[in-house]
């Protein structure tokens, strides 16, 4: 998943809130421009975490660390770590058939 979907799914899920319009969102809109509380925020948070747990079939948490950004383009950078973090987390891939005799 890149910066582009990722910021995708930031900015439906901002404007689920909002009422605006996703393609007037970019990387430098900040929260304040858009006009959404500090819940709302964390709303939207949760919000992209379930979606991108659901996309790259591994649970994507956002650290409290990784959100002190005001800006869409931080919480994308967050965002990118958590998946980062999700991955490294995953078990290795076992073949079924590897180690099976014939």
């Amino acid at each position: 998943m890149n910066d582009d979907d990722i910021l995708d799914v930031i900015a439906h899920k901002v404007t689920e809130k909002t009422k605006g319009d996703p393609k007037l969102i970019n990387a430098s809109t900040t929260f304040d421009e858009l006009g959404i509380s500090s819940l709302d925020v964390m709303d939207v948070i949760f919000d992209v975490e379930e979606e991108l747990s659901r996309r790259s079939e591994s649970q994507v948490e956002l650290a409290d660390s990784d959100i002190a950004g005001q800006t869409v383009g931080d919480l994308v950078n967050a965002a990118k770590k958590a998946i980062e973090r999700s991955r490294e987390q995953q078990p290795p891939h076992h073949d079924a058939s590897h180690g099976k005799h014939s």
